[in-house]
């Protein structure tokens, strides 16, 4: 299980980095049968609100 969290957390940065977003947690999941990863990001607000907190489901 330590090398799925270490793949989920690899997925998370780049996710994080397409996104223009701050990674936060990643982690191996399941949903729908599948093998995936939960990842959350925060993504920065504009004009000084609070940033947006996102979580998604991404393939390992």
């Amino acid at each position: 299980m330590e090398l799925a969290a270490d793949n989920c957390f690899a997925a998370g940065q780049r996710y994080a980095a397409q996104q223009a977003s701050t990674l936060v947690a990643a982690e191996a999941a399941s949903r729908n049968g599948q093998a995936v990863c939960k990842v959350v990001i925060l993504t920065q607000a504009k004009n000084g609100e609070r940033p947006k907190r996102e979580v998604a489901y991404i393939p390992q």
